[in-house]
């Protein structure tokens, strides 16, 4: 729908804009991670960049020793870099539904067809500039400084991954907090999350869009239950957005849809520092007060541990 919805002349707006906006990020990205590398240069990080900065050094330095003098060597590079350039730009004509600028997390996806250009068109430009080097010590020099460019490269990949780690932890918080705030998950059940006290990473999200499809990968519930219960993030500015009546709240979740509940089955809960620290009783929207689903007077049966429970939820359940 993202595509079949934009008017022909947006489409080729988009082509053009996105061409000219796209190599540029794709390839500013190679001197941007280097940066953020030495910003957050952690020992896992030291050890990575560090461990292969001696591998690329010696594999250049012979690389270079023995192709560089070949004159044909600088032909070759040159249509490799006329190739690159065009590889790269080729990329982005048809990358209708991401903005081309996207230099951190999922966004960065519309930058993937670029990597095999970008990475050519790189390759190429460092080769002409070594291949130039007439002194040993400049050639020496050049080397060097593409062996650190690719070892913060690798730093940066352990930087990406110290994100998913991170992110995987607040998974486990959010989830492990939710459970005890609402251990009376039954048939029907919404609760919506109010993402104010939310944590996120910068390269992975943790606990957005995905949270619908969470809740029965960690419980098992029973397949006469009709309505499975279901977890939201809502916008940061819900209460603004969200229409109500008697019967019924009609909540905007993080996708910008709409979630109607009726009162007696919706669940909001409060959340800082990344965990739900609270369950709200009752709702005022719009001047208006609700009850909200209450909690049960006895004890209910849990539902079955479903297959992601045991790596999700931090505390025992019985």
């Amino acid at each position: 729908d993202r595509v079949l919805d934009i008017a022909a002349q947006d489409l080729l707006q988009v082509s053009v804009l996105h061409t000219l906006q796209g190599p540029p990020v794709a390839l500013g990205s190679y001197l941007l991670r280097p940066i953020q590398v030495l910003q957050a240069f952690e020992p896992p990080v030291a050890i990575a960049s560090l461990a292969s900065l001696a591998i690329f050094a010696a594999v250049l330095s012979r690389t270079f020793s023995a192709r560089a003098e070949q004159p044909e060597s600088r032909a070759v590079l040159l249509r490799l870099l006329v190739a690159g350039i065009l590889l790269t730009a080729l990329a982005y004509p048809l990358t209708f539904t991401i903005r081309a600028y996207a230099i951190s997390g999922r966004d960065t996806r519309v930058h993937l067809a670029a990597v095999f250009g970008a990475a050519l068109t790189w390759s190429s430009l460092w080769g002409l500039a070594i291949a130039r080097s007439n002194r040993l010590f400049v050639r020496q020099t050049a080397i060097s400084l593409l062996a650190a460019l690719l070892a913060l490269l690798v730093g940066f990949g352990v930087v990406v991954q110290k994100d998913y780690a991170r992110a995987w932890e607040l998974q486990q918080l959010f989830w492990t907090s939710l459970v005890r705030a609402v251990p009376d998950l039954e048939d029907g059940t919404v609760v919506l999350v109010d993402p104010g006290g939310l944590t996120d990473t910068r390269y992975i999200a943790a606990n957005t869009w995905n949270l619908p499809l969470v809740a029965h990968n960690v419980f098992d519930f029973p397949d006469a239950w009709s309505s499975e219960p279901t977890v939201y993030r809502l916008l940061p500015d819900w209460r603004e957005r969200s229409l109500t009546n008697s019967y019924e709240i009609k909540a905007v979740d993080f996708t910008w849809e709409y979630v109607v509940v009726p009162w007696n089955r919706a669940v909001v809960v409060e959340t800082h520092a990344g965990a739900v620290v609270n369950r709200l009783q009752d709702l005022t929207l719009q001047a208006e007060g609700h009850l909200l689903k209450p909690l049960p007077a006895l004890e209910s049966a849990s539902p079955q541990k479903g297959f992601l429970f045991e790596e999700l939820i931090l505390i025992d359940w019985q």
